[in-house]
């Protein structure tokens, strides 16, 4: 968990968009995972670009990993997790509501308890399904789901839905960070971050700095949402762009087309996939992170949910040790 908290590292945006052109992906060094298949996201052409317009803080506090839903009734619930450094942490996913996804109010109490990056879907019969790292009901860690029949009584499901190792060397030091989306044509998709192997320290950060895994997103797609099948690896972090981090991924439906969101050190991107998740095309820097952690001024947005309605989009982002906000992006 102490991944996500990367903000403390780089420098971070003014909410400029850029294209990223091309991943050159290095070859594999002592101590570094092979490289990964064909059809990894590597380059290609550059989709239209967008604007997002920042909206300031949603929800105050040391919160981070937000998950927005909407609800049958109208308005937005929102999921998110404490963090890490945090007196009496102890893997706590609170929640909020809202009637127009600006102004935020808690629920109370603790939804789980020792579980990271929830990610909620609804499902067929009316329920809920969280799916989140941390351990199933039987106690082994990895990606694990809970349900619900009110969004705010959960129970967790045996067994995992993602265990490590399921993509070969890619994910067999951890699995975490899951997206989920229901496909139109019927089953999920899910897009979850792997660990391997280990990356060099950013540019400009020293040689003092201990050597982390690489981070990789890969991609399972599943009929029922419970058993998982891996289908691709979505993104290979190992380039002079990314230096070994990508993480926090969000699936949307946008105009038919599967889109994911994600972050690294630059900041967030958008990537369109097939119902593999394979990616179709480059990815796109739509948010580019600016400022320093020692001038004061780092803004490194992080863990994004995105929802639309009526034609705006709105991505929730987080900021370490200052909460939950949001910038939108007009049709």
């Amino acid at each position: 968990m102490a991944e996500r908290r990367f903000q403390a590292l780089l420098a971070v945006a003014c909410l400029s968009v850029i294209s990223l052109s091309s991943f050159a992906c290095g070859s594999a060094g002592e101590g570094e995972t092979a490289p990964p298949p064909a059809g990894t996201a590597t380059g290609g052409e550059v989709r239209q670009q967008e604007e997002w317009r920042d909206e300031g803080l949603r929800l105050a506090g040391r919160y981070a990993d937000a998950d927005v839903v909407p609800l049958d009734s109208g308005g937005y619930r929102m999921y998110f997790g404490a963090e890490p450094e945090v007196e009496g942490f102890r893997g706590q996913v609170y929640s909020a509501v809202s009637v127009d996804g600006l102004d935020w109010s808690m629920d109370e109490g603790v939804r789980l308890l020792d579980a990271s990056f929830p990610e909620v879907v609804r499902l067929p019969d009316g329920r809920w399904r969280m799916y989140f790292q941390g351990a199933a009901a039987g106690g082994e860690d990895g990606i694990a789901s809970a349900v619900s029949a009110d969004g705010l009584d959960w129970r967790r499901e045996e067994g995992l839905r993602i265990r490590r190792g399921q993509q070969g060397e890619l994910d067999l030091e951890g699995v975490a960070d899951p997206a989920v989306l229901e496909l139109p044509g019927g089953g999920y998709l899910m897009v979850y971050r792997g660990q391997a192997g280990r990356r060099r320290p950013p540019r400009g950060k020293g040689g003092d700095t201990p050597p982390r895994p690489n981070a990789f997103l890969l991609s399972a797609v599943s009929k029922d949402g419970l058993d998982w099948k891996p289908a691709a690896v979505v993104l290979d972090s190992r380039n002079d762009e990314m230096q070994g981090q990508i993480l926090g991924p969000d699936l949307v439906l946008e105009d038919g087309r599967i889109k994911l969101y994600c972050n690294s050190f630059a900041g967030i991107y958008e990537l369109d996939l097939d119902e593999d998740g394979r990616p179709l095309g480059a990815p796109l820097l739509v948010v580019r992170s600016s400022g320093s952690p020692e001038g004061g001024d780092l803004f490194a947005p992080g863990d994004v949910s995105v929802v639309e309605e009526d034609g705006t989009w709105r991505m929730y982002y987080g900021l370490h040790t200052r909460g939950i906000h949001s910038m939108r992006r007009e049709e």
